[in-house]
């Protein structure tokens, strides 16, 4: 569905899900809260297996946002701070029980895309 569409047809529902609001739930969907809670659940575990371990995690640039919020802050509250470049890219390192390094909103690659005339 378009942000258009979604504005004209649930007006409710389009100012909770591009608000600072990040436990709303869009019908059908998942909340940042709980889309970012998992994807660092699931990291959090496979790190714990090794003594080093590279994730790239690949989402909506939203939920890319609150999982960073989480690493960085510890909650939620100002998730709207780690907005990236479009299809850029966040690398996470760790493992054995240490903390996540991770350097993010890398776009660098899109440097080499041939210009469209």
């Amino acid at each position: 569905m378009t942000k258009a569409r979604l504005a004209r047809e649930h007006p409710d529902h389009f100012l909770a899900l591009f608000s600072q609001d990040a436990t709303f739930c869009p019908p059908g969907g998942e909340s940042l809260a709980c889309a970012s809670q998992r994807i660092l659940h699931f990291v959090h575990e496979k790190m714990a297996l090794a003594t080093h371990q590279t994730f790239c995690v690949v989402s909506h640039g939203q939920v890319m946002q609150g999982m960073l919020a989480l690493l960085r802050d510890g909650n939620l509250e100002h998730f709207n701070r780690y907005a990236q470049p479009n299809a850029s890219y966040t690398v996470l390192e760790g493992g054995g029980g240490q903390d996540i390094t991770l350097r993010w909103g890398i776009a660098t690659h899109l440097l080499k895309l041939p210009e469209m005339g």
